[in-house]
């Protein structure tokens, strides 16, 4: 009978959801700062630093788990940037990254390295 009263007992599901609504709102915004910082770096030709603080500000984001993860989003991915507009571009033959604006390019980035590099086992050097 306990068993069966602790099964319905929604309260014990509520940190659980609490966590993955946490985690779901670093990740979203990691995510934008990044994309957007990206962007910046792009078009203005500034560096990463200069691009975080100048999103960080424009979007007021303030969460210093997600700022650590965005500036480690955009440092990796400028350091693999080459081997990520090569290993898109292999991907979405005929077509070409620089046909896509800056925040789509970022975007697909990203996606790269969160999705294809640990299945296909890729390392650069």
């Amino acid at each position: 009978m306990r068993a069966k009263r602790d099964a319905l007992d929604f309260n014990s599901y509520l940190p659980h959801r609490t966590f993955c609504n946490r985690v779901n709102t670093l990740l979203r915004e990691a995510w934008t700062l990044a994309i957007e910082s990206l962007s910046w770096m792009e078009l203005r030709k500034i560096s990463e630093p200069l691009a975080l603080t100048k999103t960080i500000k424009q979007l007021n984001i303030t969460d210093p788990d997600a700022l650590r993860l965005a500036r480690l989003l955009v440092t990796e991915t400028v350091r693999r940037r080459n081997l990520i507009d090569a290993f898109i571009n292999e991907a979405i033959k005929p077509a070409n990254t620089a046909e896509f604006d800056l925040g789509v390019q970022a975007f697909c980035a990203f996606t790269c390295i969160k999705q294809e590099w640990p299945k296909r086992g890729l390392k650069s050097t």
